[in-house]
């Protein structure tokens, strides 16, 4: 897992203090079995093939992610993030998946 840690702060502005990754909910995605990792801390998303090898790292919109807190996915890899209520209701987000990369 050292070399994961290494691999994530390749993708973070260290020298301005932007470290923030802290996991909240984690997912295997059904038909490539990728892992996905949801952090709150850091509003981001990484993606890991089954080897471990990190795929993407994407961070997510604060204006429609508040708070990220679970990650799922449909039998079919449609992906599901949940945010909870920030002063108000929490949110299910739907993102179906891409059919014309496969």
């Amino acid at each position: 897992m050292t070399l994961l840690g290494i691999e994530l702060l390749a993708f973070f502005n260290i020298s301005d203090g932007d470290v923030s990754f802290q996991p909240s909910a984690i997912a295997i995605h059904p038909i490539t079995g990728n892992l996905y990792i949801l952090a709150s801390v850091g509003k981001s998303l990484a993606v890991f093939s089954k080897q471990g090898k990190m795929l993407s790292l994407v961070r997510l919109n604060s204006k429609i992610h508040a708070q990220p807190e679970g990650i799922c996915f449909s039998p079919d890899g449609t992906l599901y993030i949940v945010n909870e209520g920030k002063d108000g209701k929490g949110i299910i987000l739907k993102f179906e998946q891409n059919r014309s990369n496969e």
